[in-house]
Parts: C-alpha cells; sequence; structure tokens
C-alpha cells in the first residue's frame, strides 16, 4: 500500500509542475469549478460551499470551499513542505504507532496517519475553531482510531480568545492574530478552552512510538511549554511547521525549547527522509521557503 500511495503522491508532485492544460486533464470539472467559485462567486458574494471531495490515498472529505482547494484539485496538500511531509509519513508512519494532530484542521493527515497506522494504532485530534472541527468531526466519525476533541493546546489551562477568518483563510485560524494583520485580513475573535499536554495525557498511555504535529500558526512554543514534561520523559517524533512571518520569534524560540531538551532539529528532503538542519533560517532562505516543516527527533 505504501509504495502505491507514494507513486500517487509523487505523481502529484509532478502536476504541479505542469501546464494549466495538464491540471484541467487530473480533474477537469474540479479545476474548472474552483476557477470559477473562486474568481468569480467568491469574489462578489464572499460564500463558502460545503463540498465533499477525495484524498488521493481514496478517502473522503468535507470542505467549506474555497478552502482546500488544492486538496478539491489535486487530492492533495500541494506545498512543497506539505508534499515532503506526506512523503515522510508514508514511508516512516507505522502500524499500531500514536499520531497526535495538533491543529488539525479538516483532518487531511489525520485520516493519512488513520490510514497508515491501521485498526490498533490511535489517531488524538485537535482543532479548536468551532466551525472547522464540526468538518473534522464529520471526516472521521466513521474512523474508530481517530478521537476528536474541539481544544487548543498551549502551556496554560484557560479560556482564552481565539482569533478566526472566513473558509479561505480558516488554516491561518490561531491564538494569534499575527499572521491576519501581516495580511490584511479581515478575522473575528472566538472564546475557545485550552488544554495542555501534560495534563491531558497524564492519564492516557501512549504507545512506545508516539508522533506529535503541531500546526498552530504560531502558537506552537505554548504547545511546548505545556508538553515539556512528556517531551523529557519520551522520544516522541515531533513534526512543527516554521513559518516566515511576523510571529518567527515565537518559530525561533520552538527550536530553541527543543534543542535545550535533546532534540535535533531534521528537514525533509525532496525523497521524504530526513536531513540534518543545522541553521532554519539559511535553509528556509537557500530553499526560498516561506514554509517548512520541520522534524525534531531525540538525540
Amino acid at each position: 500500500m505504501n509504495r502505491q500511495l507514494l507513486n500517487k503522491i509523487n505523481t502529484i508532485e509532478l502536476l504541479c509542475s505542469k501546464s494549466k492544460w495538464q491540471k484541467i486533464a487530473h480533474r477537469p470539472f474540479n479545476y474548472c469549478f474552483s476557477i470559477f467559485y473562486r474568481f468569480v462567486f467568491y469574489k462578489i458574494f464572499k460564500q463558502s460551499i460545503r463540498l465533499k471531495t477525495t484524498t488521493f490515498f481514496d478517502e473522503k472529505l468535507w470542505i467549506d470551499f474555497p478552502s482546500c482547494n488544492d486538496i478539491f484539485i489535486t487530492g492533495a496538500k500541494t506545498h512543497s513542505s506539505e508534499i515532503r511531509l506526506t512523503k515522510f509519513l508514508i514511508k516512516n508512519l507505522k502500524t499500531d504507532e500514536t499520531f497526535i494532530d495538533i491543529g488539525a484542521h479538516v483532518g487531511f493527515f489525520s485520516l493519512l496517519a488513520s490510514k497508515l497506522i491501521g485498526k490498533n494504532g490511535l489517531v488524538f485530534s485537535f482543532e479548536p475553531t468551532q466551525k472547522t472541527f464540526q468538518l473534522l468531526k464529520a471526516n472521521t466519525a466513521f474512523y474508530k482510531n481517530i478521537l476528536t476533541f474541539n481544544l487548543a493546546m498551549s502551556d496554560e489551562e484557560s479560556s482564552t480568545k481565539f482569533y478566526v477568518s472566513d473558509a479561505l483563510h480558516s488554516e491561518y485560524n490561531s491564538l494569534s492574530n499575527e499572521v491576519f494583520l501581516q495580511k490584511n485580513i479581515s478575522f473575528q475573535e472566538e472564546l475557545i478552552e485550552n488544554k495542555t499536554f501534560d495534563n491531558f495525557f497524564d492519564s492516557i498511555r501512549l504507545t512506545s512510538k508516539t508522533w506529535i504535529k503541531i500546526d498552530t500558526e504560531g502558537s506552537e512554543i505554548k504547545v511546548l511549554k505545556g508538553a515539556e514534561k512528556f517531551l523529557v520523559n519520551n522520544s516522541p517524533t515531533l513534526i512543527i511547521e516554521y513559518l516566515q512571518n511576523l510571529s518567527n520569534k515565537n518559530y525561533r524560540e520552538s527550536v530553541q525549547f527543543l534543542l535545550k531538551l535533546n532534540f535535533k532539529c531534521n528537514s525533509i528532503n525532496a525523497n521524504g527522509d530526513l536531513e540534518i538542519c543545522d541553521d532554519v533560517e539559511n535553509f528556509m532562505t537557500e530553499k526560498k521557503s516561506d514554509s517548512e516543516n520541520l522534524v525534531f527527533t531525540k538525540c
């Protein structure tokens, strides 16, 4: 199965470099509908539409379109860093392991992990935005190995402000409004519940091999501080999205925090394999990348 999935994601990666007409040929209805909806209907009415699409690994996924446009057209998340992360998971996530998806959005990576770990593995999916959580819940409802929680992971337990935008920009929803301010995107505030990782998982026995994916748009350092006890006493594989934006100091702090806990930082190469990354800023400058998924493993 894994070889077939790798072949499919490699095909999608190749498709991303092709001409517009070759992309249309891949999913003609989806591509044409996407162009019309995003650049005509949505531009005028600012109204999202709930659609069911299919991922490249053949799972159904509800989305609030035009959010997840790349998944709608290709079946995958198509930013270079997301394609490389997808390859890395396919090659390394094994049956019976535990995958913790913090900032799961609509569940693309939770569903992929569910497929890879099998019925004896377990996925914990956390999504604080109420509207997005309803999609996550619908997308994972029939998967017995996925547990979903309408919570934010942080460094304290409280109710706090959470910043949310329209469907087109819902992947930027965060405990911080910096991305919205930087990109001049309108947003609203929600009151959400915070939990610390250490308290939440204190009474839950995790498997010997645990993966933690954190994509919280600048709040990663808060998640990590709330998980310090677990990180000191265990050796999970950590995946953290690192963005070049106004919250860059928070990402740098996250890297330094993990290095002090005896983790090493790795980038993911084009084959989906790890390479030591001693200087994240220089690495991203050389790749001309605004977003990367970094992988941290115990030394």
